[in-house]
């Protein structure tokens, strides 16, 4: 209806500004191609009207929209050039200034601020070689402000992160990799997966515990359903367990990873076990068994079983139970039992290998040296690592090998080398 009327006003006053005005109205509620027609129309009835300005400026704005920013600097010049006393006019020629930069500049100004940058990651470590990211800081924050390609200004924000990381001014790092990441989230969802997930594991190594946490939520949040999910809720679950002591915190994070089908062997057996221990040190024994009691599946009910018995007999924190996992280890080793060695170790658990050499030394047990078993390392790093304890003075004269597993490991094959090794002549 309103179309109607604005076209009887176009009829019965063609060369008013109602018409131009009724003519911008009808272009409003029209679908881009359509729109781009009329406002051309405006233009060619109305050249010197400066209503017809209007024309111009929303022609530029829709071929910014898909991207012919060309096209759009060529309606801006124009407009500059016929309307000067336009009300947009000190607008459109910012606008303008930026086009032309975007257009002529952006992408050169960005490459050699780049390489400006690598040259400097080059230079020997000094405070003066590190003030010089100052510059390059400067030249990214001029790409932001006149640069109208968001990619390029996506990009600008994550070197000007990286600068900040490299002068240890870690929080205007974070600050500027949050607005590169929520850039990054609109253009390109697999590329920030990619990111984040970076970003996570490099804080935890970094130790940065708060900041890690922010990264595994957001990947929660946005990526549900994915193994990526389940991954972030184990990582969190660790931190809050080992780290943050927050047992309660801890569960939480656990236990989605046991309903998730994307969740590997491997990954649910670790989620059984902490959640068992969580429950014990918060001194909840029952609920610990009952736990453990729900669990589904025979690859995992023979873990919930030996832990039920542990609880059972030994009453203990499974987590603080270093001693009792080095005296099950040796009391399989006295009996020539290699299996259960094997499987001994194979139970998730915290103890590193230096704490176990730690704990074994600990013992009469006169362990002399400790060695790699390079050729194995090397063929199965990504899976397993063996480490060999050579030892002079047991009457068994029988060695000590222990097994630290990793993700994707083959069990058929863990036993398989161990049967290699008892073959071996270093054996």
């Amino acid at each position: 209806k309103a179309n109607i009327y604005y076209k009887k006003i176009i009829k019965n006053f063609p060369d008013t500004n109602h018409a131009i005005r009724s003519y911008l109205q009808i272009a409003s509620k029209q679908n881009k191609v359509d729109a781009i027609k009329t406002y051309n129309l405006i233009i060619e009835k109305y050249p010197e009207k400066l209503l017809a300005g209007d024309s111009y400026l929303k022609l530029a704005e829709l071929y910014m929209s898909i991207g012919a920013l060309n096209i759009a600097r060529n309606k801006y010049r124009i407009f500059i050039n016929t309307f000067p006393s336009h009300k947009q006019f000190n607008k459109i020629t910012s606008v303008l200034d930026k086009l032309n930069f975007t257009l002529d500049k952006a992408n050169i100004f960005f490459d050699r601020s780049v390489s400006r940058f690598k040259e400097i990651n080059n230079l020997k470590w000094s405070f003066e070689n590190i003030s010089l990211y100052d510059e390059v800081i400067k030249s990214f924050d001029h790409i932001i402000n006149m640069s109208l390609d968001n990619s390029l200004s996506m990009k600008a924000h994550f070197y000007i992160s990286a600068c900040y990381n490299k002068q240890a001014e870690y929080k205007k790092e974070e600050e500027a990799f949050e607005i590169y990441l929520k850039q990054l989230f609109a253009d390109d969802k697999n590329s920030a997966l990619l990111t984040l997930e970076s970003r996570a594991q490099h804080l935890l190594k970094k130790k940065n515990f708060e900041k890690a946490i922010l990264y595994f939520r957001m990947i929660i949040k946005h990526f549900k359903g994915t193994t990526s999910e389940i991954n972030a809720s184990y990582n969190l679950g660790k931190i809050y367990m080992v780290e943050k002591k927050n047992f309660e915190k801890a569960i939480f994070y656990f236990m989605p990873i046991l309903d998730r089908s994307k969740s590997n062997v491997f990954i649910k057996s670790e989620a059984i076990y902490r959640i068992a221990n969580c429950f014990l040190f918060l001194d909840k024994k029952d609920d610990a068994i009952k736990f453990l009691n729900k669990i589904k599946g025979e690859k995992f009910k023979e873990i919930s079983n030996s832990l039920i018995k542990m609880i059972k007999n030994n009453n203990i924190k499974l987590h603080d139970n270093k001693t009792t996992l080095v005296m099950n280890y040796f009391k399989a080793w006295k009996e020539n039992d290699y299996n259960k060695m094997f499987n001994a170790l194979r139970k998730p658990t915290f103890l590193s290998f230096n704490t176990f050499k730690k704990e074994i030394q600990s013992y009469d047990y006169n362990i002399v040296t400790f060695k790699f078993l390079d050729e194995v390392q090397k063929e199965h790093k990504s899976w397993i690592k063996i480490e060999l304890l050579y030892s002079d003075n047991l009457n068994s004269k029988k060695d000590v090998f222990v097994v630290h597993l990793r993700k994707n490991f083959d069990s058929s094959w863990g036993i398989s080398t161990i049967n290699k090794l008892k073959e071996s002549k270093d054996y």
